[in-house]
């Protein structure tokens, strides 16, 4: 449940609780990717944010290691979005 997930900010940057499906995962990235393309004027930093958020709560295995460990777990260190 809730209460074993140790970091919300990839939840937080798709908008989707930690209960999410895939599905509602995969919905919540394409609105907001759509919305936040770089291509469509939209912000780089919001777009890769939303991007790492996607590649690891599409992910069961990432997903699972994130919700165990947190962003450390995770997060590849040249990726460390320091906005999370």
């Amino acid at each position: 449940g809730p209460a074993a997930v140790k970091d919300l900010a990839y939840y937080n940057a798709l908008g989707i609780t930690c209960n999410a499906t895939e599905e509602e995962v995969r919905k919540a990235f394409k609105t907001l990717s759509r919305a936040n393309h770089p291509d469509k004027g939209g912000d780089r930093a919001s777009f890769a944010k939303i991007s790492e958020a996607y590649r690891v709560l599409s992910d069961p295995i990432e997903r699972r290691k994130y919700d165990k460990f947190g962003l450390r777990a995770v997060t590849v260190p040249w990726l460390a979005f320091r906005q999370f």
